[in-house]
Order: structure tokens, then sequence, then C-alpha cells
């Protein structure tokens, strides 16, 4: 966990805070119930590739792609009873979308540095925003799971994959490498990995499941909280209901109403367009799942946890997925906010603070200077996503497990902080960090706590001390340091966001001053300026 120091020095104080949103640590991957799979805190459930897979098929983890190879003794098991799940969720940004509709933070990734397909294209294209309440309805019906067992004692002489339904007293302890690939891994663990990967297929689920999305535009305070209103305390179904239908304050925002659906398994069926059939559909996809069932997610285990493993390590360290997904859907987020502000900047107000930290808001929509500095922020967010691509595609097609660099991008709530709030909303500075921090770091926390994003109530407040200001990047440290040594001299309040970029903040109302402080230091003045240091990313 990082700190950040703020030196106050109208105050003449320095003050440690903890960074509570910076804490990206991965949770740790589950299996499911009933997986009857060797060593389980070693194995990770993942989607099943466009491409198809089989039982026993090795995996590269590296490059998350299947080898039809099987080089493991294996009996084909079977566990039929169906596990049936559904749950109805708000969401507050792209990564929690993503998170909701059980994409996994591997195929998020996959998705942002490439062409994704299936359900991750699927919740890759949700446009999610803050000026919308979105949910997400997911589905599924799970009909049990196909695994790898040991095999039979009276099968040992001549190994194979396959159906052997025989006593499970003359089954063996553990899963075993073929002889073949025994021999291989000993020889040449190189060839192993190509021939075999790191990974080999240990259970495959089967079923089917539906995703729903609906957002629905609220204009106002009164309309978003209405919304809210009618949708605390029920079940899912009717939750859904509730999100379809137009209460008296959204009643006019019909065409404001985006409705989107995705189903894997099941046959020959149409797409649903309203809430009935939705809900309708949700009600016969366990008849889906036993008529088409789709295979959608797999087990894979790494080959060093069978019982006669005679190589080194060859898995790796798990790559940083988290990270990059969560970044990216924050900024993707903000993106579209932005988007949706500089097409309507008369309804949206600017925060300004002055010297002491008082927090007034703009009359009558943005100015043109104010437009122009939304339209660098977005601008920057586009530089921070174009800089996640390559991350994403560096960390999806790496040999090795990728090292990805959080400290070189800023955290989402830095953005948050310097958006405008709606017109329609009373225009407090508590509104705006409800709306832009409170609202998407708690969300993030319903996830889990661990969650990249979640924030603490103290997390809340540090960057609610923030709204009004302005953020000026400079080149490196050289050019703070001299821009420092100005302020001080010149007593100047500002504020250091992190201790690895060079991020200035001052009040919005001291623009004027801190760009002739800036200039007298001989450094640009231009806000929110791209760091030479991201552009080579």
């Amino acid at each position: 966990m990082k700190k950040i120091f703020i030196p106050l020095l109208s105050a003449g104080l320095a003050i440690g805070l903890t960074a509570c949103n910076e804490a990206q640590t991965k949770p740790t991957p589950t299996v499911k119930t009933g997986t009857p799979a060797t060593h389980l805190d070693a194995t990770e459930v993942v989607g099943v590739p466009e491409t198809g897979i089989n039982l026993g098929w090795g995996w590269d983890s590296f490059e998350s792609k299947s080898v039809p190879t099987i080089c493991v003794e294996f009996d084909e098991a079977y566990d039929s009873a169906q596990t049936v799940t559904s749950s109805f969720h708000e969401v507050s940004d792209s990564y929690e979308a993503m998170k909701r509709l059980g994409v996994s933070a591997e195929a998020s990734v996959k998705s942002i540095g490439y062409e994704a397909s299936g359900k991750a294209k699927f919740a890759k294209d949700l446009k999610v925003d803050n000026f919308s309440s979105t949910f997400v309805l997911e589905a599924s019906v799970d009909n049990g799971v196909r695994y790898a067992a040991p095999v039979a004692e009276a099968a040992i002489v001549e190994p194979r994959s396959g159906s052997h339904p025989v006593d499970s007293s003359q089954r063996h302890n553990a899963l075993r490498l073929t002889d073949e690939a025994f021999s291989l891994a000993r020889k040449n663990i190189a060839q192993f990995k190509h021939q075999c990967g790191n990974s080999f297929v240990s259970a495959i689920y089967s079923g089917a499941r539906l995703s729903a999305f609906v957002s629905v535009k609220t204009s106002s305070q009164k309309e978003k909280e209405s919304l809210e209103t009618s949708l605390s305390g029920k079940g899912w179904g009717a939750q859904v209901d509730a999100a379809f239908s137009e209460s008296s304050e959204t009643s006019k925002q019909k065409s404001q109403k985006d409705v989107k659906f995705f189903q894997v398994g099941g046959n020959k069926e149409g797409v649903p367009t309203g809430k009935a059939e939705i809900i309708d559909r949700v009600k016969n996809l366990a008849v889906a799942a036993d008529e088409a069932p789709k295979n959608f997610y797999m087990a894979v285990t790494p080959y060093e946890a069978l019982s006669n493993w005679p190589g080194s390590e060859i898995t790796g360290e798990e790559q940083e997925f988290e990270q990059i997904a969560s970044l990216w859907g924050g900024y993707r987020t903000i993106y579209n906010e932005i988007e949706a502000i500089l097409e309507n900047p008369q309804k949206f107000n600017i925060a300004i603070a002055d010297k002491t930290g008082e927090v007034a808001f703009s009359q009558n929509g943005l100015s043109p200077i104010d437009i122009s500095a939304m339209e660098d922020l977005q601008d920057e967010i586009m530089g921070q996503l174009q800089a996640l691509r390559v991350a994403a595609r560096t960390c999806t097609t790496a040999e090795e497990a990728c090292e990805f660099d959080e400290a070189l991008f800023r955290a989402p709530y830095a953005y948050r902080v310097q958006l405008p709030l709606p017109a329609g909303f009373t225009q407090t500075a508590e509104n705006l960090v409800d709306l832009y921090v409170r609202e998407p770091a708690k969300s993030r926390c319903r996830i889990g706590l661990e969650t990249p994003g979640c924030l603490s109530n103290r997390g809340v407040r540090e960057w609610a001390s923030r709204v009004g200001m302005t953020s000026v990047k400079l080149e490196n440290w050289t050019a703070f340091e001299a821009v420092k040594a100005t302020f001080n001299t010149n007593n100047f309040a500002y504020d250091v966001e992190g201790t690895d970029l060079p991020i200035v903040w001052f009040p919005a109302s001291e623009w004027a001053t801190a760009s002739r402080l800036m200039s007298e230091a001989g450094k640009s003045a231009d806000p929110m300026k791209v760091s030479s240091l991201e552009q080579k990313n």
C-alpha cells in the first residue's frame, strides 16, 4: 500500500495519507465446488476458448490458448447435478460490468489488447457512465461437470483417456503424466511446454447462461434517486420489472433506455425484445441447458501439481491482469462521461475552489475555457487507454509473467474529482463526491473489499479534499523541484499526488497565479499535460 504525502504549505504542515484505492491485489482464483481435481489451490477456472476444448488437452496459460495434445493419464468422470444461479446488480463502470458478467480479468485484458469475441466482446462494448442507472442481470444453469479422474488400476497397463466406469477403490490416488510425457519432461522441458503446454484441462462445465444489460438515462438527481428507491428491497424479478418500467419521474426518458442481451446455450431461440420475454427466457434456461448445452468454463491445472512431475516449475508467476482490467474499466467509463459532458456542456457546472478551500460552482454551464479543459482531460484519458492497450498486448503474449507498473498510471478518481456536476443535481461538493467517488468506490467494494478501486471512508475523504482543484502533470521530478521552490518562496498552497509521477494540485481559482509562478520557474504551465514518460508507452 502506497503513501501519499500532501504538503499543506499554507498551514506549514505535512500529513501522510494512505491511498487505499491504489492497492491492487489480484483475487485468488477459485474452483467450483465438486471439482475433484488434484491440488485445487493450483487450479484456475477460465473461459472456454471460441475454438473449443477437450478434456485432458494441454493449455498454454501465457498465451491463453489450447494445445491439442493429451499428456496425462485419466478417466473421464461426470457429475450430472444442475446448479441454478441468478443475480441482478447495479454497476458503476465498465470494469464492474465485466466482473458482474463473469468475464475473467485475463479475458478482459485480452479484449483490451485485441479484438474480443463472445461474452468478452459483449461486456467490452457496453457503455457505462454515472449519468445513467445501469443494471446487469446474470442467470446460469450449470449441467454439472466433466472431470479428469485418476485411472483405475485395471486400466494402467495401457494408459489412455476416456470413460472407464470402475469402482473408486481401484483408482490411483492422483492423476499422472503419461509415460511419453514423463520422459519428455525429464529430457527437454522446453519441448515439453511446446508439445503439452504448462497446464492441462482438468474439468469442463457446460450448460446455458443468459446476460441482460439495462441502462436508464437520468437527467436529474431526483430521477436517479427515484429509480434507486423503486429497486430497493425487492427480489431480482421485481427489480428487473422496475428497471424496465418507467416511474413517474422517468417516464419521459423512454427513448433513453438501452437494453442489450446475450445468451450461450439453447437452440433456435429468438432475441427477446422486452422484460416479459427476458424473464420468461430466464425461467426456461434449465430446459435450454439440458437440450443444447454449451461448454463455457474449464478448470486448468498446472502439470507441477501431478504426483509424478519430474521437472522444474514451468507455470510462472500470476500475471497482473486485474490491475490492467480495473484501470481500463475506470478510464473507459470516465471517457464516456466526458463525451456526454461535451455533447451538452450547458447542462454541467464546474467546481472551483478558492485559496481557502471553499468550493463554488459555475453558473449556466461550462465556459469555452472549461470545455477546452474537458477536451484536454479526455485526450489524457485516451492516452492512458492507449498505453493500457499496449500493456495488455504485452501481458497476453509474454513468454514469461508480465510486469505491469501501475505507478505509471493515475488513479481514475484523480480525473473524476475534476469532472463537472450535472445541472440537475443540487450544486454541492458533497453531491459531486457522491456521484463520482463514493458511489463508484462503494460499488467496487460490493464486489469484494480487495477489489481495485474499493475505497475506505477515509480514502473517499482524501479525494473529496481535491474537489474544485486543478492538477498539472510536470515533465519530470527536476521540473517539480524547480516549481516547488518557486511555490514555497511565494507561500503558494499546493498538494502533491503520489510519489511516482510529479503531479501538482492547487485551487482552480488560483490558476492564473500558478501559471505565472511556473513560468517564473521556467516550466510549462499547460494543465493536464501528458508527461514524456507516458508518451513512451
